[in-house]
């Protein structure tokens, strides 16, 4: 009698493990909120505006997958790093983030997408090929990295001076780049800060840290903002910003002439890895396999299109840490 009931006490131990195990399992795919924040390399309120119908449609795409998820969260961070941090934290699942941020934070996140983007109809270290219009996207070519350029503005004393000396050939010095006002970003962006000092670098061996009057301007937006008010004579940003910015330069910012004509290129920074998005590190690994399609197909949709093009994407595909090793070594080099 002993024995048949140590037996079934067994079995009835084995299946209340069973199946708070099996229990488990089912939470897991049941989530109150997924959290998804985004860099402000954008205008914050546009940011917010534009990826809005982001949270419904992950939420479809996720449930297709097994995942209900209660409640889809965005925000944008207040800078690069505090994407990254909250992701650290547990706060953010997933971040949009440019591969100076993730390398900075490999250690407590995950790639899982890499961006593509439209291929530029021009493409050169020289600044004056960029100084000749417009620069326009080539939507029949797909480019795998992109460029920052160095801009300055012509209309004062010390941006007029740089902008002659490049249109005649000439290089200038050390001296005359750290005796203007530069408007940078935060010290995990790829076309804000890393690359720009690479670019300084290869000349001079500094970096913007070196720069004694080079501010955080905080945000691409506010740089050109900063330097439409006369905060700045130089300021650091990827290869398509005067064309994101040109209709706010006369009637929001208030300059006379246009930004082609107002702001131009004195430097061409390295080819950049495209932006990434990337998750918490503790992710289960079929959460994240369910987030790499999900926004593989939204991405392919003409909603998820408008979607990403606040970053001037144009789709995903999977990633790998490896993929960021260039990148990795990118910031090796300018913190020497």
């Amino acid at each position: 009698m002993k024995k048949l009931l140590i037996i079934l006490l067994v079995v009835a131990l084995a299946l209340t493990s069973i199946s708070a195990k099996g229990s488990k399992e089912a939470d897991s795919k049941k989530m109150d909120a997924l959290t998804i924040m985004f860099v402000p390399s954008r205008d914050i309120d546009l940011i917010k505006t534009q990826t809005d119908a982001l949270c419904s449609l992950l939420k479809d795409q996720l449930a297709k997958r097994g995942f209900e998820v209660g409640e889809v969260k965005i925000s944008v961070g207040s800078d690069y790093n505090a994407v990254g941090e909250a992701m650290g934290a547990g706060t953010c699942d997933m971040g949009f983030i440019p591969a100076g941020t993730y390398v900075t934070y490999r250690d407590v996140s995950n790639v899982i997408l890499t961006a593509t983007r439209e291929a530029k109809d021009r493409d050169s270290d020289d600044p004056m090929v960029w100084n000749d219009g417009e620069v326009f996207n080539d939507p029949e070519k797909v480019a795998n990295g992109y460029r920052a350029l160095i801009y300055c503005d012509v209309t004062t004393p010390r941006g007029k001076a740089l902008y002659n000396k490049v249109a005649n050939g000439q290089k200038f010095t050390w001296d005359e780049l750290a005796a203007c006002n530069w408007g940078v970003s935060s010290t995990t962006s790829s076309a804000g800060y890393i690359y720009p000092s690479i670019w300084l670098y290869r000349q001079f061996g500094k970096t913007v840290a070196d720069l004694p009057h080079a501010v955080q301007a905080g945000g691409y937006a506010a740089a050109f903002a900063g330097i439409a008010a006369g905060q700045y004579d130089i300021i650091v940003c990827y290869a398509e910003g005067r064309q994101d910015y040109a209709n706010k330069w006369q009637a929001e910012f208030g300059r006379k002439d246009t930004i082609w004509n107002e702001m131009k290129v004195i430097g061409v920074t390295d080819m950049i890895v495209n932006d990434t998005i990337s998750v918490r590190k503790d992710m289960s690994a079929d959460l994240q396999a369910a987030l790499q399609d999900s926004m593989i197909e939204i991405a392919g949709t003409p909603e998820g299109k408008d979607i990403i093009a606040i970053y001037n994407h144009t789709g995903y595909v999977k990633a790998l840490d490896s993929d960021y090793d260039a990148a990795a070594l990118a910031q090796e080099i300018f913190k020497k």
